[in-house]
């Protein structure tokens, strides 16, 4: 298992390097299913983390992941590893659902200094699915903005953009 002090930035970059290292740019990968195991095997993490890390490499467009749950290394992912924070914040700058989540999560803040609505509620007040909610809370999880409680669905803040 990884250390609990290792951060979402320090994990994603680990799965991406480990990519990089198994997996040539003409060659795709096994099927996005079978990459989140095999990751866990040689990684010695969860499959459910696993596959998040993959949603936010392919957020990042380091990794393509096809309809027919393919996934495809992109030539940036070799060059560009590193970049994840830039590419965050210029993600930030172009994502209308990401701004209405961290402008909740601010307004929350607001309210209660500590911590935000369940991703429930946070559903419920943005109208949006459990599964939005989780994949637009992994960017402010990554950049360190907020920490998810998965047991409970709860968010603690820790800095805001």
């Amino acid at each position: 298992m990884w250390p609990k002090n290792m951060t979402i930035e320090d994990r994603v970059n680990r799965v991406a390097e480990h990519l990089i290292q198994t997996y040539t740019v003409e060659r795709s990968m096994p099927g996005y299913r079978l990459l989140a195991a095999d990751l866990e095997i040689d990684l010695d993490i969860k499959e459910k983390v696993c596959r998040e890390i993959l949603i936010i490499l392919e957020c990042y467009s380091l990794i393509d992941i096809k309809s027919n749950n393919t996934v495809l290394i992109s030539d940036c992912m070799r060059t560009e590893a590193r970049a994840l924070e830039v590419r965050f914040n210029n993600k930030l700058n172009r994502d209308d659902d990401l701004q209405k989540l961290v402008g909740l999560v601010n307004t929350s803040r607001k309210v209660d200094s500590k911590k935000i609505p369940s991703e429930k509620n946070l559903a419920e007040l943005l109208g949006w699915s459990k599964q939005k909610v989780r994949e637009k809370s992994l960017w402010l999880q990554y950049c360190g903005y907020v920490e998810c409680k998965s047991r409970v669905g709860k968010f603690l803040i820790k800095k805001l953009p």
